[in-house]
Parts: C-alpha cells; sequence; structure tokens
C-alpha cells in the first residue's frame, strides 16, 4: 500500500493526561490545536496511543481502549474524524511506556511470567484493535512497532506473523518504527510498506548552530537509511524526528526534558532551529524521502508536561521554519 506523502510536514501529535486528560484528544482545544497545525501547513498528524508494562522483565502488555484520561477509542475517533474533516492525513501510532521511563526497546520478558509467548499473545492483541481502529477511522498508515528491538531480535517470525494478521484487517499502509541504531538490522522490512525511523541521532559531536556541521551530520544518516530503503526499494520515512530547546540538542537529541537540566536558553532555541533546518535541507530534499513527522505537538498550547526545554516547537523559532517550509507556496520547493 501506498504511504502518506506528506515531505516535511507531519507531526506527533501528543494527547494531553493533565487535568485528567478535559484538554487532551476529542476535546474542544485539541479542535482548536487541530486547527491550528493546518493553518501552519502541517499536512499529516500521527495520534500517538498507548499501552503500558511494569518493567523490563513483565511479560504482560495492558492497555484500556477505554481510558478516562488516556487516548480512548473514542477519543482518538473525535480527533481523526475532526482532523480529516480539515484536510488532515491522519496516521495511527501505538506505543508502548514501560513504568519509570525504561526503554522499550530493553524488554526481557521473565520465563516465569511467561516469556516473549505472552508477550506478543497481549501485545497481538494490542495492535490488532488498532489495525481494527484504524481501518475504521481512515488512517492512512499504522505503525505496528516502534523502538522494539529486543522483541525483534528474539523473535522475528512472531513480527511476520503479527503483520499478516493486521493486513487481514487493515487496508492501509503499515511500518515498523525502527530507533536510530537498529534500522539496519530489522529482518521483516520485506513484508511492510516503508522502512520507517525513529530518528534521534546525533548530529554533531558539540553544540553548535553551524548549518555545514550539522548538514554533514544529518547526510551521512541519510545515506545509510537510504541504503536499506533501496534495498528494499521502499519509500523511507521519518515517524519520529525531534529536538529540544536546549544547547547541546545535537550532540544527544534522545535524551529526554525530565533527564536533562533545565537549561532553556535563546541559544537553546536556535539549537532546536538549526537542527530542525539541517534536517528539512538533507531528508527533505531526497526523493526516497516521502514524510516525517515531528516529535512532538501537544493538544494543549498551555501544557508543562515538558518543562522549559520540551521538543515542542510551538511557539518557537522552530515553528516558524516549519511554517515556511510547509506554505503552499513553498510546497513544490520542500515537498
Amino acid at each position: 500500500m501506498p504511504v502518506p506523502d506528506v515531505g516535511v510536514c507531519g507531526v506527533n501529535y501528543a494527547h494531553n493526561y493533565q487535568r485528567g486528560g478535559a484538554r487532551g484528544y476529542g476535546s474542544a482545544t485539541s479542535r482548536e490545536s487541530l486547527d491550528e497545525l493546518k493553518a501552519i501547513g502541517v499536512r499529516s498528524v500521527a495520534l500517538t496511543t498507548f499501552a503500558w508494562m511494569r518493567n523490563l522483565r513483565s511479560a504482560t502488555v495492558q492497555w484500556d481502549r477505554n481510558h478516562p484520561n488516556g487516548e480512548s477509542f473514542a477519543r482518538v475517533r473525535a480527533d481523526a474524524a475532526y482532523a480529516r474533516s480539515i484536510g488532515l492525513d491522519v496516521v495511527l501510532k501505538p506505543h508502548i511506556w514501560i513504568s519509570g521511563g525504561a526503554w522499550r526497546a530493553e524488554l526481557a520478558p521473565a520465563d516465569e511470567q511467561g516469556g516473549w509467548d505472552r508477550f506478543f499473545e497481549t501485545y497481538s492483541a494490542f495492535i490488532l484493535a488498532h489495525a481494527d481502529l484504524a481501518e475504521e477511522i481512515g488512517a492512512s498508515m499504522l505503525v505496528v512497532g516502534l523502538e522494539l528491538r529486543s522483541s525483534v531480535e528474539a523473535r522475528p517470525e512472531e513480527w511476520r506473523r503479527l503483520i499478516a494478521s493486521v493486513r487481514e484487517r487493515y487496508r492501509g499502509a503499515i511500518t515498523y518504527s525502527a530507533n536510530w541504531d537498529e534500522v539496519e538490522s530489522v529482518p521483516f522490512w520485506d513484508h511492510l510498506d516503508a522502512v520507517s525511523v525513529q530518528n534521534f541521532a546525533p548530529l554533531a559531536a558539540s553544540a553548535t548552530t553551524d548549518a555545514a556541521t550539522l548538514e554533514e551530520g544529518a547526510r551521512r544518516w541519510l545515506d545509510r537509511w537510504i541504503a536499506v530503503a533501496e534495498g528494499y526499494d521502499l519509500p523511507l520515512l521519518l515517524t519520529e524526528v525531534g529536538y529540544m530547546n536546549r544547547v547541546g540538542t545535537v550532540t544527544e537529541p534522545h535524551v529526554w526534558p525530565e533527564r536533562v537540566p533545565d537549561t532553556a536558553s535563546r541559544l537553546g532555541l536556535e539549537e532546536q532551529q538549526a537542527a530542525y533546518r539541517a534536517v528539512i535541507a538533507t531528508f527533505g530534499a531526497s526523493e526516497r524521502v516521502r514524510g516525517m513527522w515531528w516529535w512532538k505537538w501537544f493538544t494543549d498550547p498551555d501544557t508543562n508536561e515538558e518543562g522549559r526545554v520540551g521538543f515542542s516547537p510551538r511557539n518557537k523559532p522552530a515553528q516558524q521554519l516549519l511554517r515556511d517550509a510547509c506554505a503552499p507556496s513553498n510546497a513544490t520547493d520542500q515537498l
């Protein structure tokens, strides 16, 4: 199936849990935020739902389609319908969240809890329910897994079975979102419709806003991932790409806000903008790259979920850069 062709103009659109989710998916606030995204030229929103696990040794994926404060299926339906009504493409992108912020790529389910068999039993139920939801809401693409390297290494055959089951229920494009350091080792790209990357790869060895340095860093990764995509004759997508507004974001963009000092500054804002510019100039200029979804944009403009050094480009110089790149007059050049 063809993947959505959105150029540099996609965003990961995040439900806000604060205030009991009152300003999250399905709310009037969220509709206003979707209007805002449309106005700056965004073409696609990835709706990000979550399951959760107790720890890295757990084998059971837990989720609730009716979560009262979270991204319930009803909330997702409402935002998907509104987004499509104003001309935005919709991607459905389920995640796993592990308590305490442990990284899902390092899952190692204990045998006494059911091991990988129990993991895939419960994870498949989660994804197949999302396949049905993606079909219902008219999503252009479904992400069947995200940064799950240990499971890919342990049970690639289970992934192939799951992908085949998803295709029986969902007619849109299907992909897996590989962390930036596992793209070349995923063994089942040939079962999918795109090679997709969670692009939090470093652009430079030290903090900088120098365009030539950052573009050189971005181009090194682009060349490696294009080689993978060309090997399978597939398009390349960046299902996540983002930079915090802090000094040093280009050296370790994968580090989450809660793990760094609160060092927001004008220089940090400029470094975030410079990183955006480098990615747009390189990945955005490649014919093999069909889309990228920036990480991230919250439903609630007043959220303090990430503090001052978060990933969101909202009301920062990076937003103006995104607006300029996605303006209709620039569509031919940028997309």
